[in-house]
């Protein structure tokens, strides 16, 4: 088998009877997490996720124009952002960008705390 074949890089199911494709997750999406609801929130990450949301609203209206949206989701206890990507930036290749050179770079800028920002 080369270097480049896929059988190198992805196990087969019948090879490998072991593999899952939750296997391939990564950090943080792997992780069972315990939904905290507003009333056991506290006011520190109340505050946190009041700051990450006026970053998030500078961004909203260009990501509107071109017929998008973007939802903040959840600010885990390890400055982990959570956003959800609707509308036209579902599936668009420019999504990416906006997130990680954009809205990521900013909210890390002006949050302290925050280590990420991913998309669910």
């Amino acid at each position: 088998m080369g270097l480049y074949s896929h059988q190198s890089v992805m196990p087969q199911r019948g090879r490998d009877a072991r593999f899952e494709p939750r296997d391939l997750t990564m950090w943080p999406f792997g992780q069972r997490r315990r939904v905290i609801s507003a009333a056991e929130e506290s006011p520190e990450r109340r505050a946190l996720r009041g700051q990450v949301e006026a970053v998030i609203d500078e961004f909203r209206p260009f990501i509107r124009a071109d017929g998008g949206e973007i939802e903040l989701v959840d600010v885990d206890e390890r400055g982990v952002v959570r956003v959800r990507m609707k509308g036209a930036c579902v599936g668009c290749p420019a999504s990416f960008m906006t997130l990680n050179l954009g809205i990521e770079r900013r909210i890390r800028e002006r949050v302290p705390g925050i280590s990420a920002v991913v998309s669910v």
